[in-house]
């Protein structure tokens, strides 16, 4: 995994599509072809909480929609 870029291991995670990846990235101001080794401690910190926010939001959006 250490030399999988992160949009690789993003667009393996269930509803996040090589467009969500990017806007991931961009959100967290990380290059798009950046590995996972070149990840400094902000970036992680920063990807992480994306990811969260995308996953929080989507789920928000199923709740709904079950209504």
């Amino acid at each position: 995994m250490e030399k999988m870029l992160v949009t690789q291991y993003l667009t393996s995670i269930p509803g996040i599509g090589k467009a969500g990846a990017v806007k991931l990235l961009e959100s967290a101001k990380i290059p798009v072809d950046k590995k996972f080794t070149g990840l400094g401690n902000q970036q992680e910190s920063a990807l992480e909480s994306a990811v969260a926010a995308h996953i929080e939001k989507k789920a928000k959006a199923q709740e709904k929609s079950k209504k």
